[in-house]
């Protein structure tokens, strides 16, 4: 895990009090993101039970726009 993620991945999350505010919740990841920890993602998201979308060459996702992240994101939207 790279140092600029470990603030996200360290830090405990009140989960109750999330899920309180936030009852629906997606975590789209990619398996080869530059900046690691999406095995401490997927666990902490899966604590929050968010639907987790698993991409697997799509990099860091904020970094460029792809068709695949965009595919993905089409369909949650469809999905509602």
């Amino acid at each position: 895990m790279r140092e600029i993620a470990r603030p996200w991945i360290e830090t405990p999350i009140k989960t109750e009090k999330v899920r309180s505010v936030l009852p629906k919740s997606v975590l789209i990841i990619s398996k080869n993101d530059p900046y690691g920890a999406s095995k401490e993602n997927i666990e902490k998201f899966g604590l929050l039970k968010s639907r987790i979308v698993v991409l697997p060459n799509a990099g860091h996702i904020t970094a460029s726009v792809e068709p695949t992240i965009l595919s993905e994101f089409q369909n949650l939207v469809q999905e509602g």
